[in-house]
């Protein structure tokens, strides 16, 4: 059931529960229909299924508050953990957990009441709703217990390999030219 004497491995990474806003992290079945949730870097990742575009997460009310039920916002626009939630019209869904440790998550669209409840995989799995998934190898965190986790900002992330750089992070250009230049992107290039 991917736990040890009762901790999950998200709570064995984090030596105890972990942050509100990384609590949506795990897979989500409703039906056929499976969602993935997943910390990649500074970027929490919405996959729907194989062949679906990445979609980025991040919590309505903040980085650094708790508050029940506990929001994030779903967009196909790069965001990192700390970045604003996306404008309403840039926002593909509103996903919302009623509490720490719910096995429940409601996805819906931002203009609607109605959503669509999902179940934890590995709660359903623990009560014989879903076949138990194999377990595998700790998240990194778990590691290195005892390390503090850093506090941080999209002002000063790095960028990684593969993913698009935060606009907040990326180098302002100095060019001649009125702050423009050729380079719009950022990143590793």
């Amino acid at each position: 059931s991917g736990s040890r004497g009762g901790l999950s491995r998200l709570e064995m990474a984090f030596e105890g529960p972990p942050p509100a806003h990384l609590c949506c992290i795990g897979e989500w079945a409703c039906g056929q229909q499976k969602l993935t949730i997943a910390k990649r870097g500074w970027y929490l990742i919405l996959e729907m299924g194989p062949g679906s575009p990445t979609r980025y997460m991040v919590p309505t009310s903040g980085l650094n508050e708790e508050v029940w039920p506990m929001q994030w916002a779903a967009t196909k626009n790069t965001a990192a953990l700390g970045d604003a939630a996306p404008p309403k019209e840039d926002t593909l869904y509103i996903l919302e957990l009623p509490a720490r440790g719910s096995s429940s998550l409601t996805v819906r669209r931002p203009d609607s009441d109605r959503g669509v409840q999902f179940t934890s995989v590995s709660a359903a799995s623990a009560s014989g709703a879903f076949p138990a998934a194999a377990p595998g190898p700790p998240p990194p965190a778990a590691a290195f217990p005892g390390q503090p986790v850093p506090a941080f900002s999209s002002q000063s992330l790095p960028a990684f390999p593969g993913q698009p750089m935060p606009a907040a992070a990326r180098p302002r250009s100095r060019s001649p030219h009125g702050g423009r230049d050729n380079n719009s992107g950022g990143g590793l290039g």
